[in-house]
């Protein structure tokens, strides 16, 4: 078997090299490619070859679920919401059924029985059923039912699943993203996989403490830069509600890369990388949409446009239309009369919003002429400027000032979605001999410890402001 890309979830079928009762040894080899679109070891400045996510061997009977999407929509106003499900089973032969409930918080089951439907011949189905008066999902109020669907084949149970939902739709509306039909301000924080000793791999202990203490920073928005996160931080997300953009894997393309990273990585005009592209996009969607908290598509980092990503975003159009697309950098399409995303990107603009083009893309007033617009990232942490840090401290709350004036300047624009900070977390990795990385750009260091910048962000994206400021 082979695969590109290591942050999608992808699996291999043993099950021709495997006899009961006998051993059976899984070799797996893994080459850290200097042509990887996704440049990860050349921004981590060390090699991350390596195994960076779960691996299970995972034993199911003959007829399984290989697919099984949920989605939500609504009609009279959010008081009756339309829940869908798209089914395939591993097997075409032989009658199926595929048999679920629905049940709220409480675990008290929201249908008045469970629903039964059959699968086609070929092994697949496409059913709805009608929920009234759901509790909506959003940042403010995560809340989730449980969906356990049970597959029956020649009239025995074969699988059961379960799996956390929300009742939740993205739209955009002009320049603006409405979820549940109300507008949405971001302010948010850009997120790398980072642990002190382990480098990109992390935990699930890491993976809850990391949405924990964004919530704990008034945070309501994470870019998941520049890769699909694990399993278990978008189940956070989803429980303590974050709203998610989740990026694939591909970042500097055309721009930015160095050394031999920038020899092999002009690969977005290149038919015999469109497969890595679509594939790795494809894993990451099969794999996470049915999380209320992915509200937005990202299908690349800081990349000159190219054919790869306008296929990208065909794709993304044709298997999931209930969420935006977004992509940097959007003036390299427009240049070509081209168009890849539903929503704008402008990366660190201008903190008073005085600015008039971002990396070539046009905004007025701090925003587009038609498009929402949305900086995922901005307020860069102080990071670079060693000497002054050294020499005024006070630069550190300087910032915050800043990120303060950013927010506040941007809060009752219509067409400005917000941002978020680069970084989170500090990109240092602690290697045997060595510190390497980036630097300390986050507002919380490896070891997740509150940096001065931590309660700057607490203060400026803070929704309760005092505007009195005089007192006797």
């Amino acid at each position: 078997r082979e695969h590109f890309g290591g942050f999608t979830a992808w699996d291999a079928d043993i099950s021709a090299f495997v006899e009961p009762g006998k051993p059976a040894i899984v070799y797996v080899g893994v080459t850290d490619r200097a042509d990887d679109i996704s440049y990860a070891s050349g921004y981590a400045f060390h090699p991350i070859g390596g195994i960076l996510r779960e691996v299970q061997l995972l034993v199911v009977p003959n007829d399984y679920i290989n697919r099984f999407y949920v989605q939500t929509d609504f009609e009279n106003d959010f008081k009756e919401a339309k829940l869908s499900l798209t089914v395939a089973k591993s097997k075409a032969k032989g009658n199926s059924k595929i048999k679920f409930q629905l049940y709220d918080a409480g675990g008290k089951a929201v249908l008045n029985q469970p629903q039964t439907f059959d699968l086609a011949n070929n092994g697949e189905g496409k059913f709805s059923v009608t929920v009234a008066n759901p509790i909506l999902w959003n940042q403010e109020q995560p809340y989730l039912y449980t969906l356990k669907a049970e597959l029956i084949s020649a009239g025995k149970s074969e699988e059961k699943i379960e799996q956390k939902i929300g009742f939740r739709k993205v739209v955009v509306d002009g320049k603006r993203v409405l979820v549940n039909g109300q507008p949405i301000k971001l302010r948010g924080g850009c997120r790398h996989d980072m642990h002190p000793l382990l480098g990109r791999s992390t935990n699930r202990y890491y993976d809850s403490l990391d949405v924990a203490m964004a919530k704990k920073a008034n945070l309501n928005f994470i870019r998941t830069s520049h890769y699909p996160p694990s399993q278990d931080f978008l189940e956070f997300a989803d429980k303590y509600g974050i709203y998610v953009q989740e990026e694939t894997a591909i970042c500097f393309v055309n721009d930015w890369r160095e050394g031999v990273y920038k020899k092999l990585g002009e690969t977005s005009n290149d038919p015999a990388f469109t497969s890595r592209y679509l594939g790795q996009l494809s894993e990451m969607i099969d794999h996470d949409r049915n999380h209320a908290a992915v509200i937005m598509w990202s299908i690349g980092n800081e990349s000159d446009y190219g054919i790869n990503f306008q296929k990208e975003y065909e794709f993304v159009k044709s298997v999931d239309l209930s969420r935006p697309v977004s992509w940097s950098w959007p003036a390299t399409a427009f240049k070509e009369n081209k168009r890849c995303f539903d929503i704008a990107v402008a990366h660190y603009p201008d903190y008073k919003g005085k600015d008039e083009e971002n990396f070539g893309l046009a905004i007025k007033n701090m925003e587009h002429e038609s498009l929402p617009l949305l900086s995922d990232e901005w307020a860069h942490v102080a990071c670079y400027n060693t000497t002054l840090l050294k020499a005024d401290p006070n630069v550190k709350d300087f910032w915050g000032q800043s990120l303060d004036l950013m927010w506040a300047n941007r809060f009752d624009v219509p067409g400005n979605l917000g941002g978020a900070i680069w970084g989170m977390t500090d990109e240092t990795f602690h290697l045997k001999d060595t510190v390497t990385g980036y630097g300390p750009w986050g507002f919380i260091d490896v070891w997740r410890r509150e940096k001065t910048e931590f309660w700057n962000t607490k203060k400026a994206y803070s929704p309760i402001r005092v505007l009195k400021t005089k007192f006797e």
